[in-house]
C-alpha cells in the first residue's frame, strides 16, 4: 500500500475539458469527493496518559536508579529505598506534568494556526479550509 492513490480521473481529462477549468468543481461535486475520499488531513494518534507517565520511568537514568532501589530493597536498606523511590516518583510526576503542559500548548497552538487555501468552486474562488479541499478542486497558489 505504499503507492500513491491514483487521481479520480485521468489527468489527460483536465487538458481535454477547459470549461471544468474555468469552473472548478461543483458543490455538489465537492461534496460527493469529501464523501468518498474523506478530509484532507493526516489523523494524529494521541498517546493514551498512562503510556505517556510510564515513559517517564524508561530511560538510561531511570533505570539506573530503579537498579539502585531494587538493590537497597534486596539488602533491606529501607530508608534509602524509600528515599530513592519518594525522588524517582517525584522526577515521574515532574515529567509527566511538564510534557502534558507542553502538549496541551502545542495542541492550543495548531487549533489556533489553522490553514486555508483558495479553491475554485462553482466558478468563483472561495477560502476554505485546507482540510475541505478535495481531488479535481483547482487551487490558486501564491508563490
Amino acid at each position: 500500500s505504499g503507492s500513491p492513490m491514483q487521481p479520480p480521473y485521468p489527468l489527460k481529462d483536465l487538458d481535454d475539458n477547459q470549461d471544468k477549468l474555468l469552473k472548478g468543481l461543483s458543490s455538489e461535486e465537492a461534496a460527493r469527493m469529501t464523501k468518498l475520499y474523506g478530509l484532507n488531513e493526516v489523523p494524529e494518534k494521541k498517546e493514551p496518559l498512562w503510556k505517556m507517565f510510564l515513559r517517564q520511568f524508561v530511560g538510561p537514568m531511570q533505570i539506573m536508579i530503579e537498579v539502585a532501589a531494587l538493590l537497597c530493597l534486596s539488602i533491606q536498606n529501607w530508608p534509602d529505598f524509600v528515599i530513592i523511590i519518594i525522588l524517582l516518583m517525584t522526577n515521574g510526576i515532574i515529567g509527566f506534568v511538564e510534557e502534558k503542559s507542553a502538549q496541551t500548548s502545542l495542541d492550543a497552538l495548531k487549533a489556533g494556526l489553522q490553514k486555508k487555501m483558495p479553491v475554485k468552486r462553482d466558478g468563483t474562488f472561495e477560502v476554505i479550509p485546507v482540510q475541505q479541499v478535495v481531488p479535481g478542486d483547482i487551487l490558486f497558489m501564491r508563490g
